[in-house]
């Protein structure tokens, strides 16, 4: 639910009251509408720079037990007054902190592109008629279209269904799904 939305008892309520809540009707929301709510709730996330992304990761790879260790051995160098061992140590230090730096940059801008071409989309409905969406452009107000075996992209509400089936395996923890009912 939307966080100005008051989210107790949401059960109580029927759908007219909720379509009249998220300023949407049975037919969606409008192209514009859609358009609009999606750009406000994108302004609300601040997306870090890849100068500021890049230095966290250069940063977290000194967190590890052995790179912290490493610095502690740079340090006690330093104040015994060991110059060759200070940088010698130190340069182990950088030159893996480097090494660790650019393959996990490398894996990541991989793992974005391979991500950018497998795109989930979801049916919705747009001014009355069905539409597929990508997953992450569903806007409060949206009524979505599902079929046996969608992903359910956002927290919904169901208001009409024919013989739904929930699979809750993936919410108890268990391995087999056991704890699957139908909802009429």
């Amino acid at each position: 639910m939307h966080n100005t939305l008051s989210s107790a008892a949401f059960w109580q309520y029927d759908a007219g009251y909720w379509f009249q809540k998220l300023q949407s009707s049975e037919n969606g929301l409008g192209a514009t509408e859609a358009a609009l709510k999606y750009q406000a709730l994108n302004e609300r996330i601040v997306a870090k720079s890849s100068f500021q992304k890049n230095i966290h990761l250069f940063l977290s790879q000194f967190k590890s037990p052995l790179m912290l260790l490493l610095i502690g051995a740079v340090i006690l160098s330093a104040f015994l007054g060991d110059a060759s061992d200070v940088f010698i140590i130190l340069f182990i230090v950088l030159s893996s902190g480097l090494m660790s730096f650019f393959q996990e940059r490398n894996a990541g801008k991989v793992i974005e592109k391979l991500q950018s071409l497998i795109t989930l989309k979801c049916a919705v409905v747009r001014d009355g008629t069905p539409v597929e969406i990508p997953s992450g452009e569903v806007v409060p107000g949206d009524v979505l279209l599902l079929h046996a075996g969608d992903m359910i992209p956002a927290d919904c509400l169901v208001f009409e269904s024919n013989q739904l089936y929930i699979n809750e395996a993936s919410l108890t923890g268990e391995s087999y799904p056991s704890g699957g009912r139908e909802i009429c």
